[in-house]
């Protein structure tokens, strides 16, 4: 979080867009270190990263790769938002007992767990049907990190307008978007995402996964979206890239 001028709280914002191996986890724990310290050196105060960055999107798999966190996947996370300072909010395979969990987890520049959400609508279409794997979570909640309240939603929940109104009305600044959304249908992805910022009037922020995997050809187009619908940084094309913004908080 940074002042800017007349008391404006602003918070810059580093974007991972890339394509993430599926089920090459120690490539994709390589990956989410570098935009880190890129980010980092951006001068970011949080850095986004898609849906199931840590395992990649296949479904198939989830019941091999899905993690604990006392397994590692948090613990790591936490070192590196402390070893660089910067507050990570990405997408990840949770295990908890007997279920599997599309998930999201927000944690502090200091290495601190402040937001969890499960995935509470799960796709199921030509890519694959999430609800055979996973278990929907059952709740919405706005989390606070680096001076801002986020909400935060994973892919087929865009759709949903419900879910944003519940998260704006709850007090969310920022919403954001972590996505493995295909190709075929980025037009979607573009439109929903600028609606979404419109009819709730506040920032939101789409991250996306890029390149083909597990042979499903993924779209980009990572954004930024203000709440009159006009786009921050640009829309990201479908390359890998780093895509940073500063969002003012009081516009």
């Amino acid at each position: 979080m940074h002042n800017g001028r007349r008391g404006e709280v602003r918070v810059r914002i580093g974007m991972g867009q890339a394509r993430w191996a599926g089920g090459d986890m120690a490539a994709n724990d390589q990956q989410i270190g570098r935009y880190a310290r890129e980010a980092s050196a951006a001068g970011c105060d949080v850095l986004l990263l898609p849906e199931l960055c840590d395992t990649g999107y296949v479904l198939a798999e989830m019941p091999v790769l899905a993690r604990q966190w006392a397994e590692g996947g948090l613990s790591d996370w936490q070192a590196l938002a402390r070893q660089h300072g910067i507050g990570l909010i990405a997408g990840v395979a949770e295990r908890e007992g007997e279920c599997l969990y599309n998930s999201s987890v927000m944690i502090d520049r200091m290495g601190v767990l402040c937001g969890l959400y499960r995935k509470t609508h799960l796709f199921c279409g030509p890519e694959g049907d999430e609800g055979a794997v996973f278990t929907a979570g059952n709740r919405l909640e706005v989390s606070h990190m680096a001076g801002a309240c986020w909400g935060v939603s994973i892919c087929f929940d865009l759709r949903f307008p419900e879910v944003y109104r519940t998260l704006a009305s709850a007090g969310a600044q920022i919403l954001v978007v972590v996505a493995a959304w295909p190709a075929v249908r980025i037009a979607d992805w573009q439109r929903l995402c600028r609606a979404r910022a419109m009819e709730n009037q506040v920032f939101l922020v789409g991250v996306n996964q890029t390149g083909i995997s597990n042979g499903i050809p993924f779209g980009g187009g990572s954004c930024v979206v203000a709440p009159d619908g006009s786009e921050l940084a640009g829309r990201a094309g479908d390359g890998e890239t780093l895509l940073i913004a500063d969002l003012v908080l009081d516009r």
